[in-house]
């Protein structure tokens, strides 16, 4: 699709036809506005019959109609809002020897606005900023290498390092649990998960020395706890909350795990590898008024580890069975596969979400993190639900939440995440 919005009711739009031999009058296109990555409309778009190699343009007036019903103008002038319009072609399955149901066989999606022209951090969701409550979060414990912050039923505590993060009412479930930092990924044939132990020292096999450094076990040692506090903005008023600030060096530590049939990892039981200095890590987590929680840290890695094969945070959400996301997907994409991967508000049964490979190996990654939700599901939530990720059924961030318990994590730039019910270790 070849599309330009010239603005003042203006727009031009055509469709290009690649194949060599036919037209494109099996193919069924639809068209769907997104705003912040939520589908606000979605209609069939018609267009004329397309000789192979050929063009022709595409009468687009349902889209010009969609663009002013919504306000979309006047929401990128605001440069508050990401807007993209996405297109989809499907051919009936039984045309390709499957089933009668329409294939998606194309799709693209182009984009009108994105978030940050006027703003360099992603803005919270208007809705869901932070409230002012009075009660501006109090230190409930403090002992030398443990300390407690709570507000509006919510309590974090702080130990060796991590932190669990749990409602008053319910201590015996935490929401957030083990934060620490996450330098492994599950390996792939490229790093070498499936060569022999003679490839343990090979430069263009990096498992091998990725477990000789124990990035697949991380410990945070030599730890300092202090009490501080951190100044937030909300709606243009600063205000101070108590936050708990923790420095430690960070170790890897080789042959804390086993992995049979991983001949690199097996020939690296047999040598006498210590721990690892990796880096140094500072974190800073304050607790606001409402109970949200604001964490920031700081990763301090040795020059001399160039050849990384993340760098990021990883904790664990033991009551959450479903993550809602607006991320580039529905499909799992990586920073160099992701050109079929769009932008939307997508939803996966996080228990279901891996695939079965003969060799357990890196999976489910999407780039472009805007915000994640991870929230309880019931049983009849999950019957029939696919491992791949859907669209939501919500048409906002506000009804998504709603009547839910579950926790939204706000990155303040685009990351990649992985929701899994095993570690990358495992």
């Amino acid at each position: 699709f070849e599309f330009s919005w010239l603005g003042n009711g203006q727009l031009e739009l055509r469709i290009v036809n690649r194949r060599y031999f036919t037209t494109l009058d099996d193919i069924t296109v639809v068209w769907a506005l997104r705003v912040n990555g939520f589908v606000v409309e979605t209609k069939a778009l018609a267009f004329p019959t397309v000789l192979p190699q050929k063009s022709a343009e595409v009468d687009g007036a349902s889209i010009l109609q969609a663009l002013a019903h919504h306000n979309i103008q006047q929401l990128i002038s605001d440069g508050d809002s990401e807007i993209h319009l996405d297109f989809s072609a499907s051919i009936l399955g039984a045309t390709l020897g499957a089933t009668s149901e329409r294939v998606e066989v194309a799709s693209d999606q182009i984009t009108l606005s994105t978030q940050g022209k006027k703003k360099s951090k992603l803005p919270y969701p208007k809705h869901l900023i932070l409230c002012q409550n009075n009660d501006k979060g109090r230190l409930v414990k403090a002992e030398p290498d443990s300390m407690s912050l709570t507000a509006n039923g919510f309590t974090i505590s702080l130990v060796d390092g991590s932190f669990i993060y749990q409602s008053v009412t319910d201590s015996t479930k935490p929401i957030v649990s083990s934060l620490q930092p996450n330098l492994f990924r599950a390996g792939t044939d490229n790093d070498g998960v499936k060569q022999l132990g003679d490839q343990f020292f090979d430069k263009s096999k990096p498992l091998g020395l990725w477990l000789t450094l124990g990035l697949d076990c991380t410990t945070l040692e030599d730890l300092d706890v202090t009490l501080s506090s951190k100044k937030i903005n909300f709606s243009g008023d600063a205000m101070d909350f108590p936050s708990v600030v923790t420095k430690a060096s960070i170790f890897g530590n080789p042959r804390r795990r086993k992995y049979e049939g991983i001949s690199l990892a097996e020939k690296l039981e047999d040598s006498s590898t210590s721990s690892v200095k990796l880096g140094k890590w500072e974190q800073q987590v304050t607790m606001v008024g409402n109970g949200s929680v604001y964490v920031e840290i700081t990763l301090d890695l040795k020059e001399s580890l160039r050849d990384l094969p993340r760098v990021g945070l990883q904790f664990t959400s033991p009551c959450m069975g479903k993550a809602c996301f607006f991320a580039n997907g529905p499909h799992e994409n990586y920073s160099d596969r992701r050109y079929s991967a769009h932008a939307g508000v997508y939803e996966v049964d996080t228990p279901s979400s891996l695939d079965t490979y003969v060799v357990p190996q890196e999976q489910g990654n999407r780039t472009g993190l805007r915000w994640l939700f991870l929230y309880q599901s019931s049983s009849s939530d999950n019957a029939g639900r696919s491992k791949e990720a859907t669209e939501v059924e919500e048409d906002s961030i506000a009804n998504l939440v709603a009547n839910k318990t579950g926790i939204l994590i706000l990155p303040e730039d685009l990351v990649e995440f992985t929701t899994s019910r095993f570690t990358d270790a495992e």
